[in-house]
């Protein structure tokens, strides 16, 4: 069934108020003194979604 713009609906419950969450605090950025595999892998994965990329940007051309 199609509504039409005349009239209301009925009474709305009100939406409920929204309030902003506490916004963590920052952390110190990883270096490769605390953590080098996990950056290892962190940049091996950027390296494969690259390739995949440029893979793709090929098959347009």
């Amino acid at each position: 069934m199609r509504r039409t713009r005349g009239g209301s609906g009925g009474d709305a419950a009100p939406l409920p108020q929204r309030v902003p969450k506490p916004v963590p605090p920052a952390r110190h950025p990883v270096t490769c003194l605390d953590d080098p595999d996990l950056l290892t892998r962190v940049a091996d994965r950027l390296r494969a979604l690259d390739e995949r990329r440029l893979a793709g940007l090929g098959r347009l051309n």
